[in-house]
């Protein structure tokens, strides 16, 4: 093999499992960002309130949940040594 030839790096496993999550993350904003724009649309129209704080809670809910799902991805992430480590700190 010749010095100036790289062979192409793969991304490991764990960063492309966060690339898509970030990408999933950004396809839900991108969709809640258009509702939230219709929502003016929809209380204009139907005086309809209710149906916007309905919206709202539920896009919290799915933030809070897409929330969850990464710091659980990212605690995946950690080697068992590091939390056996840090298990051992905290119970100290």
């Amino acid at each position: 093999m010749l010095l100036n030839q790289t062979q192409p790096i793969e991304p490991l496993d764990m960063i492309q499992l966060s690339r898509t999550k970030y990408e999933q993350l950004t396809e839900l904003n991108s969709l809640f960002s258009s509702i939230i724009k219709n929502i003016d649309v929809i209380e204009t129209r139907y005086k309809s309130v209710p149906v916007a704080i309905q919206l709202d809670r539920e896009i919290s809910r799915l933030n809070k949940q897409l929330i969850a799902d990464e710091i659980t991805n990212r605690a995946e992430m950690v080697p068992d040594y590091y939390l056996n480590e840090l298990k051992t700190l905290l119970n100290a």
